[in-house]
């Protein structure tokens, strides 16, 4: 996220327009997406959403079931703006 913010910093001191001048593209949390500017690509993950499938997979291995393979959280690709 930092790194976002900083690239997004750089360009609007440059006087770059992200989304037509230069193309970004954040990964970070979903819940960081308002720190960017209109038109950054972002992928990002929802920590809500892996914090309740981690929790549903403690619960299953409390109960005695064993592990299915690995949880996957897939991050979302959407163009901010």
């Amino acid at each position: 996220m930092g790194a976002g913010v900083g690239a997004t910093r750089a360009a609007m001191a440059l006087g770059l327009v992200i989304g037509s001048d230069i193309d970004l593209l954040v990964v970070s949390s979903a819940s960081s997406a308002w720190l960017f500017e209109p038109g950054t690509w972002f992928y990002g993950t929802d920590p809500t959403v892996i914090g309740e499938r981690s929790a549903a997979e403690l619960l299953r291995r409390l109960d005695g079931e064993g592990p299915d393979g690995p949880i996957r959280v897939l991050p979302e690709l959407r163009r901010l703006g």
